[in-house]
């Protein structure tokens, strides 16, 4: 860290690598979510899609903006949404 003026500095110079794996991950979670079949696609529900293609599309976003207020609600953002999404799991499936 010693070459960077702190986190936000640090989290900058990466932005383009994390928001670009986070994009590659939620498009390996639709191919295993596929791999596993339709009927259990269609048990996620509406919510799967739209928190996929939502996340996608700001992750993508987040690459090219360079606000650091955008960049970190996001990932506040999408952190509470994978958790609550976890949970939710969990409660209706066992």
């Amino acid at each position: 860290m010693a070459d960077y003026a702190g986190f936000q500095d640090y989290f900058c110079s990466r932005k383009r690598w994390i928001f670009s794996f986070t994009a590659v991950l939620l498009l390996a979670n639709v191919a295993d979510t596929l791999i596993k079949g339709l009927p259990y696609l269609e048990t996620l529900g509406p919510v799967y899609y739209f928190w996929t293609v939502s996340c996608l599309v700001l992750s993508l976003a987040a690459i090219r903006i360079n606000n650091w207020h955008f960049q970190a609600g996001f990932a506040i953002l999408a952190l509470l949404c994978e958790l609550s999404f976890i949970v939710t799991a969990h409660l209706t499936v066992g």
